[in-house]
């Protein structure tokens, strides 16, 4: 149902989210879910602003379970992405190491034989490391940037 690169980099707790947003059967568990997914996002949920907590699962609660199966189980093909980073497209993974959404060593183990030019930043936090994180994510962001700019026509 789910394409392989999110078969291999997912972690239990995203998958166990998935099944439950798109439950038909229990409307209570894809509402109760928004709430434990936004938690499992940041390191420190419980020291999130109110009103972006409610904006972020509020915009959830406008998606149906029907609408949720359908985002999860889009097709996807990465073979063009793939043929880029053979050719030396740059890469950057940003990956926070307390992520509990995505297992960010699955993810390089993934992405390392098709890209050339792959840059890979792990940085102390969560899923959400541009909330944790953002001097250090926005540091190695930029030079990233720069460094691309510097050397490349992509």
């Amino acid at each position: 149902m789910i394409g392989p690169v999110v078969a291999n980099t997912g972690t239990p707790t995203l998958f166990e989210a998935f099944g439950r947003f798109c439950s038909t059967v229990d409307s209570t568990q894809t509402l109760i879910v928004r709430n434990d997914f936004f938690n499992a996002c940041f390191t420190d949920p419980a020291n999130i602003p109110f009103n972006m907590k409610s904006a972020w699962i509020g915009m959830t609660v406008l998606q149906t379970p029907d609408i949720s199966a359908l985002v999860i189980s889009r097709q996807q093909d990465a073979t063009k992405l793939f043929e880029l980073g053979a050719q030396g497209f740059p890469l950057q993974i940003l990956h926070g190491k307390a992520d509990k959404l995505v297992d960010g060593e699955a993810v390089v183990k993934e992405l390392k034989p098709h890209f050339k030019d792959l840059e890979i930043s792990l940085i102390e936090g969560s899923h959400t490391i541009f909330h944790d994180q953002q001097e250090e994510m926005l540091d190695k962001l930029i030079g990233f940037v720069d460094r691309v700019n510097a050397v490349s026509g992509w």
